[in-house]
């Protein structure tokens, strides 16, 4: 199943769609060793980050900008669901673009 994502920002997609893994730990005391690297896995394994999105926008035929593309809310990300992946962290992040910026083919 395939989602389209809209976040507040990209760290709040991050929090969401990867997950913080200690990789090296300190064990000078070996009944309480500490974390001291982490690593970011992912939660899913089809994450297609699009990120920020801009609409409109001209350029002269050198490549000056004439009017400036806008910004919209949010950080994008689409998502393809494989089988055993849990969609209920993606529910509240969903939306239903018109016409999406990208889609997996």
């Amino acid at each position: 199943m395939d989602y389209y994502l809209k976040f507040e920002s990209e760290a709040a997609a991050n929090a969401v769609l990867f997950t913080q893994v200690p990789t090296e730990w300190d064990n000078t005391d070996p009944e309480n060793p500490v974390a001291i690297e982490w690593e970011s896995r992912s939660n899913y394994r089809n994450i297609d980050t699009i990120g920020v999105i801009y609409k409109g926008g001209e350029w002269n035929d050198e490549g000056e900008v004439i009017t400036e593309p806008v910004a919209l809310d949010g950080w994008h990300v689409n998502i393809r669901l494989v089988d055993g992946e849990n969609s209920e962290p993606l529910e509240a992040y969903t939306v239903e673009p018109g016409t999406p910026v990208r889609i997996w083919s």
